[in-house]
C-alpha cells in the first residue's frame, strides 16, 4: 500500500471518531482489546471466532502501549482476518510490509502531520516537536522519514 493511502486512512479513522485515541478507535470499529504478560512481545492481532482482538503487553509503559495499540489497529484496520504479531517496534523499513502498514498507521494516526510539520518549520527540533504533541521520538522520525522528510528542516523550509 502506498504511504500516502495509508496515512490518508488513518485520518480518515481518526476524524471518524474524532479523537486520536486508538483504544476508543479500536472499540468504535470492533476490535476487542486484551492485555496480557506478553514477556518480549508487545502485541498481537488476531481474530478469533471472527472477532478481532487486539493484545497488548501489560507490562509496557502507558505511552508504549498506546502506540502498540495503533499499530495493531493499523492492522486491523489495513490487514483484517490477518492475525500478527509485534516483537519489537522497529521504525524501520527492515519489517514485513505489513509490520511497516500498520507503522505508517500508526504513527498518522497518532501524530497530528501537519502539525510536526509547522512546528518543524517553525524552527522546533524533532525531539521538541514529539514532546509538544506528546508522543514519541522515533514514531515522528519514522513518520517524517516515510515522506522524505529526515531531519528536522530549517526554519525556512517551507518558505
Amino acid at each position: 500500500m502506498l504511504a500516502e493511502y495509508i496515512r490518508k486512512k488513518a485520518v480518515y479513522v481518526q476524524q471518524m471518531i474524532g479523537c486520536r485515541d486508538p483504544f476508543e478507535a479500536a472499540r468504535i470499529t470492533g476490535a476487542k482489546i486484551s492485555y496480557k504478560d506478553l514477556g518480549s512481545l508487545k502485541g498481537a492481532y488476531l481474530c478469533s471466532f471472527s472477532i478481532p482482538v487486539i493484545v497488548i503487553n501489560e507490562n509496557l509503559d502507558g505511552n508504549m502501549q498506546k502506540i502498540v495499540c495503533a499499530h495493531e489497529l493499523g492492522h486491523h484496520i489495513l490487514h483484517c482476518g490477518i492475525n500478527q504479531s509485534c516483537i519489537s517496534m522497529q521504525f524501520d523499513c527492515t519489517s514485513s510490509i505489513y509490520e511497516r502498514e500498520a507503522n505508517i498507521f500508526a504513527a498518522a494516526f497518532i501524530i497530528d502531520f501537519k502539525k510536526a510539520i509547522e512546528f518543524l518549520s517553525e524552527g522546533y527540533s524533532i525531539s521538541q516537536t514529539a514532546a509538544i504533541l506528546e508522543t514519541d521520538d522515533n514514531l515522528l522520525k519514522f513518520l517524517l522519514s516515510v515522506f522524505d522528510i529526515t531531519e528536522a528542516p530549517d526554519s525556512d523550509f517551507l518558505k
